[in-house]
């Protein structure tokens, strides 16, 4: 039995390089076990199982050691890869988010440019506004003497009752009155 298991093993591993066999392995294993089935059952034998032990070695120490370098070597290889490709994914996931980030700083940038604009205009139609009326109320001395009014009575309305300590007049018809509170006294020490 042990000599056709090696027939078997051999004419599987003939088809393929040295460095390949590593990977063929089950293929071996199960061609062995077809071919040792087949064969022997034709004699009268069942083979129920047939196990393999142990990996592919040399009896030559030195070709053995080649081998187990070459395989090391190989291993650190796909483990050497493997850490690149972790670590250029890490960068490409490092990218996208600062990416994102640059992309949402510009939009609130935007964002806030636009409402500034917005604002200015809006200040700017204001003022225009403003000077439009202020220059109606030049032509129409009823409407100043009106404005007054209202601002005589806004005064009024908010008055407590006591009289200001300053009171800055203009000395003229037309022009408004300040009154200036002055702040209390502070007590001597």
């Amino acid at each position: 039995m042990r000599g056709r298991i090696q027939q078997a093993a051999a004419e599987v591993a003939a088809r393929y390089p040295l460095d390949q066999l590593r990977s063929k392995k089950q293929e071996i294993s199960d061609a062995v076990k077809r071919d040792l089935t087949n064969y022997f059952s034709g004699r009268g034998i069942t083979i129920t199982t047939v196990g393999m032990f142990g990996g592919m070695t040399y009896e030559n120490p030195a070709i053995q050691k080649s081998i187990d370098d070459t395989f090391i070597a190989q291993q650190l290889k796909v483990v050497s890869a493997a850490k690149f490709e972790a670590q250029q994914k890490e960068n490409d996931r490092i990218q996208l988010e600062a990416e994102g980030q640059a992309i949402k700083a510009k939009r609130e940038a935007i964002g806030l440019a636009d409402a500034r604009r917005t604002a200015a205009e809006a200040e700017a139609a204001a003022i225009r506004e403003i000077n439009r009326a202020a220059q109606e109320a030049q032509s129409n001395p009823l409407l100043l003497q009106l404005k007054s009014l209202e601002v005589e009575k806004a005064r009024v309305e908010k008055w407590d009752g006591r009289y200001p300590q300053t009171w800055l007049g203009a000395g003229g018809t037309g022009s408004p009155n300040l009154l200036l509170p002055l702040p209390p006294p502070v007590a001597a020490k």
